[in-house]
């Protein structure tokens, strides 16, 4: 509704300064008042208009009724009001210190929790092929009281080959299910988490090839997320690590393992990922 309009703020006014805008209407038209200056102008007009002609007319003194009526409408308002449940200050005094209670007894358990089962420490020995292989040596490890976390330390130091991982599974009993991978370990042992664990890393090293466990950890995964930088160079979604070394791109033949800042690295999308040949090779390689 348009409050500027003069002929209807002028209305409304009448109405309002007459007495015939009441209820909701009058209460809104109250609220209206202090943000529109047409309707404010409009309503001190009618009052300057209609106050002269109350000088006319006689005082009337209110009846006994009149009074009795307005005490009964107030005494039973009173009434209302204290009867209800949600205005008694009793009640709200009452939810109050249930309230203080609850927060404390709360307090109380999360400050005294109960006891922390103790470790179970078994000794993991490989089995059938795996006994004769590379990484045979037995491991000691610790499953926390809560079955959350597995700490494994091997007995005699473990050879492994740089391409290779030490994986960790869980092997169920003939026709019970299939086994599972807990994690992968490092060749001196390390912490697993053995449920409700998240892992995160790059799939892919600067030559744009599978980096390290990470396929293998992708594969016996529930769920995998790939998020994608913004390629430096285009904007274009990056899924690779363009390295740089002394501003250029890095060589074919560069060890897979260089620790770096933004000097090194740089996101760049497959079209914009460049890799130099090795020095014995004369073919640039595109990835």
């Amino acid at each position: 509704m348009d409050y500027g309009r003069s002929e209807l703020a002028d209305a409304l006014a009448a109405d309002y300064v007459i007495g015939t805008l009441r209820g909701g209407a009058r209460r809104r038209f109250e609220s209206l008042l202090p943000a529109h200056a047409e309707l404010r102008e409009a309503t001190r007009a009618w009052h300057e208009r209609l106050m002269p002609l109350t000088a006319t007319v006689a005082p009337v003194q209110p009846s006994s009724e009149v009074w009795r009526r307005i005490s009964d409408r107030l005494d039973r308002r009173k009434r209302e009001s204290e009867g209800s449940t949600w205005q008694r200050l009793s009640f709200w005094r009452g939810l109050s210190a249930f309230a203080s209670v609850a927060a404390i007894g709360l307090a109380v358990v999360l400050g005294n929790p109960g006891p922390v089962p103790p470790p179970i420490v078994v000794v993991l020995a490989p089995t059938g092929a795996a006994a004769s292989g590379a990484g045979s040596a037995p491991i000691v490890a610790s499953i926390s009281g809560d079955g959350a976390t597995l700490v494994t330390r091997p007995i005699v130091p473990v050879a492994v080959r740089a391409d290779r991982s030490l994986e960790l599974w869980a092997v169920p009993p003939q026709g019970q299910g299939a086994p599972r991978s807990l994690g992968v370990l490092a060749n001196n042992g390390g912490v697993v988490a053995l449920r409700g664990h998240v892992l995160a890393g790059t799939d892919t090293d600067f030559r744009g090839e599978p980096f390290g466990p990470m396929p293998q950890l992708m594969c016996v995964a529930e769920v995998v997320d790939k998020l994608h930088a913004i390629c430096v160079l285009c904007g274009a979604p990056a899924t690779r690590n363009q390295r740089l070394i002394d501003g250029k791109p890095a060589r074919y033949d560069s060890p897979q393992l260089m620790v770096g800042g933004a000097e090194a690295y740089e996101a760049r999308c497959r079209s914009c990922h460049k890799i130099l040949p090795a020095e014995e090779s004369g073919d640039l390689k595109l990835f």
